[in-house]
């Protein structure tokens, strides 16, 4: 037992002596900086030199230094490394605008395009020293053997030169011995090194040409054409060309493309919108001034429109809106009636009872935005004096709707009402008859009998 404690009493400690020793980790250090020969334990006041690794390029060129502090902590350090950079290839400069430089272990990877073989690298490294592994390669076309001419023909290069082969992408024409056709007429130099195999010449005839709408075939016999046969065709009056004039009999029996005659028909416009001076059909290039109908102005857009090649007239966002009549205020004793005071609206107008129209009882809005009469007046309604019947005598003659009759002490009214007057200026009934009354006098005001002294 005496053994095992005084083992354990060991070990405590030569742990406390090796733990109590004060040391620092480790620095921490940011990126480029050189950690290859760092140790993971430093001692207090051990130092250590810092320098950037290959590629990099110091802030500063004085040498930079760290020491380990009693605290068990790093002195501070302005080391900063920057990565290098290599220039990039002049012939790729375009492909990365903005950018003439690349960092340190960039890669750049070389292809041709198709028909291009390589000459050199086809790989570079952006080196520590800032240069590059290897330089640019070269891609150099291929080239092909001179082509066969066809049988009973021969071919035609495009750009003529006495070399016994052609390079990629140049080619040539096959024509046959008249009046024959190549069954194609295009060879060339192909991607793999090889030429086009030549056509098959052979017999072609087209058949009679034909007119093209709105135009005429301007030179041509009416026959069928062999190979290369030509005719010409124009345009009738306000119409234009769109391709070529002249129509070739092709190698596969059919007449090139023909012409279009095109032509802007009167544009469709939006309502209330018309054009100034425009035929039914109008040649490209013609412009379209376009305005607003009577009664109605201008609310947006451009008034040009022009006549495209294509036999379409451009857009355009030209909008009328109604032009607008002045306000009316509703006359005295009167009605109006109406919507709103735009052109070609109508406002009706009604006199109250008791009154007479005198004017127009109703008013347009005209295009030039003025209403078609001034408002009418109503006035008050006015009768002649009523017929007296026998024995009465007519007490307030003025009165405005009602009359008064006194009758003498020997009639009486009956059957009857008093006459009143109405709007159209007549009375409403016929005098009532009368009788002898005995008494004092009696009248009749309004529809009844009221003594009278």
């Amino acid at each position: 037992m005496a053994p095992l404690t005084l083992l354990l009493l060991c070990q405590v400690a030569l742990y406390t002596i090796v733990t109590s020793k004060k040391a620092c980790g480790r620095p921490p250090l940011s990126d480029g900086i050189d950690v290859s020969s760092l140790k993971s334990v430093y001692d207090v006041g051990e130092e250590v030199t810092l320098a950037c690794e290959q590629g990099y390029t110091p802030s500063t060129p004085s040498p930079h230094k760290l020491a380990c502090t009693p605290t068990q902590e790093w002195t501070a350090t302005d080391l900063a490394c920057t990565r290098r950079t290599c220039p990039i290839p002049r012939p790729l400069q375009d492909l990365v605008p903005g950018r003439t430089q690349v960092p340190f272990k960039t890669v750049l990877n070389y292809t041709c395009d198709e028909g291009y073989v390589m000459t050199g690298a086809n790989e570079s490294t952006c080196l520590a020293d800032g240069t590059w592994s290897h330089p640019p390669p070269l891609c150099k076309a291929v080239s092909c053997a001179l082509p066969k001419p066809p049988r009973d023909g021969r071919f035609v290069l495009d750009k003529a030169h006495t070399a016994t082969s052609t390079m990629y992408g140049q080619g040539w024409t096959y024509e046959c011995t008249p009046p024959k056709a190549p069954s194609f007429e295009r060879g060339e130099c192909l991607a793999d090194g090889t030429a086009t195999e030549p056509p098959v010449c052979r017999d072609i005839s087209c058949p009679i040409p034909e007119g093209i709408p709105n135009g005429f075939l301007a030179f041509a016999v009416m026959r069928t054409h062999g190979y290369k046969g030509t005719v010409r065709y124009a345009c009738n009056d306000h119409y234009v060309l769109d391709g070529q004039a002249e129509n070739r009999c092709t190698n596969t029996g059919n007449w090139s493309t023909k012409p279009v005659c095109r032509g802007c028909p009167r544009p469709v416009l939006t309502p209330h919108v018309e054009a100034l001076g425009l035929q039914l059909l109008s040649p490209p290039g013609t412009e379209a001034h376009l305005t607003c109908a009577p009664g109605y102005t201008t609310q947006s857009g451009v008034g040009v429109i022009i006549c495209s090649v294509r036999g379409t007239w451009g857009r355009t966002e030209f909008v009328c809106q109604p032009k607008m009549c002045p306000a009316i205020d509703t006359p005295p004793n009167a009605e109006m009636h109406f919507e709103d005071n735009l052109y070609q609206s109508r406002v009706n107008f009604t006199c109250n009872e008791g009154y007479n129209l005198h004017g127009a009882s109703s008013v347009v809005c005209q295009e030039n935005a003025e209403w078609s009469a001034s408002s009418p007046e109503c006035k008050v309604v006015t009768c002649g004096p009523p017929p007296i019947p026998d024995n009465a005598r007519i007490v307030k003659p003025k009165s405005r709707m009602y009359l008064l009759w006194n009758l003498d002490s020997s009639t009486h009214v009956s059957n009857g009402n008093l006459p009143q007057s109405r709007t159209h200026r007549s009375w409403s009934h016929v005098l009532p008859h009368h009788e002898q009354l005995q008494g004092h006098h009696q009248i009749w005001l309004h529809g009844r009998l009221h003594p009278f002294w």
